[in-house]
């Protein structure tokens, strides 16, 4: 190519470019306007889901806590946000995050995640009361009835505990989970034969239940 035709292109490359850095700074400028404030904070929650799944917990924060600057009535990025210290060990500031996602929004699965953290803090009677607000927004809610029944159980409530146990076996009969709390509630009134039965159920409805088959040997070898 002869050199003088390349000097007289390269002022158009050049003017080509300035203009594809333009309209690129102009198209993010209009896509960045496009979106809600909903949409803008949920791309940091993806990104935080993202490093959360790697174990990067630091950038996970960082993430969710961009997306309360850009929507702090988030209430979706709070729940995020206890996830987040729930599995960290922070329940402090789990507690803390969860109670703000209710604040947001009247949600039975934020009433259910503060519920869980008293109860992992042995709070119990403050975790019955918000197992109950579960309740009261959604009555087929049988993880909160069987936590209920085993808060009762924990406090020697034998009798009212077997009314939820009931009451989750009717709303889920195939819960595995609800079948080992209930053997380990004949367990404990000495019922050894229907204990037996009961985690023999979990472990027919769920094979890979290993703490049912757990407290099934621990019965065998009474």
């Amino acid at each position: 190519m002869n050199k003088k035709i390349l000097k007289s292109k390269i002022p158009i490359i050049i003017f080509v470019l300035i203009l594809i850095v333009f309209f690129c700074f102009v198209g993010k400028i209009f896509l960045d306007n496009s979106l809600s404030k909903e949409e803008k904070a949920a791309t940091h929650l993806n990104l935080a889901s993202i490093y959360g799944s790697k174990g990067e917990i630091d950038k996970s924060i960082a993430e969710i806590n961009k997306a309360i600057e850009i929507y702090p009535e988030f209430d979706l990025a709070y729940s995020l946000l206890g996830d987040t210290y729930y599995r960290a060990g922070d329940l402090n500031k789990a507690l803390e995050s969860y109670q703000k996602a209710v604040e947001i929004k009247k949600d039975s699965e934020y009433y259910f995640d503060i519920g869980n953290v008293y109860y992992r803090q042995n709070e119990l009677e403050e975790a019955k009361k918000y197992y109950i607000k579960v309740i009261e927004l959604d009555s087929n809610a049988s993880n909160a009835y069987l936590n209920i029944a085993n808060i009762l159980l924990d406090l020697n409530k034998t009798l009212e505990s077997k009314i939820y146990y009931d009451k989750v076996l009717e709303i889920d009969p195939y819960n595995s989970n609800a079948h080992n709390d209930i053997g380990y509630y004949y367990e404990t009134i000495g019922d050894f034969e229907k204990a037996r039965e009961e985690y023999e159920i979990a472990i027919q409805i769920n094979p890979g239940d290993s703490l049912a088959r757990n407290n099934l040997d621990n019965l065998a070898n009474q």
